[in-house]
């Protein structure tokens, strides 16, 4: 389900008035609606992430999760 033109402004202003003058504050490897940090990078840093923790120990875990219908068009039934 697409957020409603509403909603997009309202994320848009926050983004603008919040987060903007907090960005020089916030942790590197926080990448939720940052600018220049989007997708690419957040797989960058987990590339990053994993090379350097295989080099550390010999096993690791990785936990993969999803929020009970976040995201309306995905087909959920094909992880379960």
């Amino acid at each position: 389900m697409s957020s409603s033109l509403e909603d997009k402004i309202v994320n848009h202003i926050v983004c603008k008035k919040i987060l903007l003058p907090l960005d020089k504050y916030l942790i590197d490897s926080n990448c939720a609606t940052r600018v220049g940090r989007g997708t690419s990078y957040a797989r960058y840093l987990l590339d990053k992430y994993l090379v350097k923790i295989k080099n550390k120990s010999s096993s690791f875990y990785i936990l993969k999760f999803d929020f009970s219908k976040y995201f309306y068009n995905i087909n959920h039934k094909v992880f379960t």
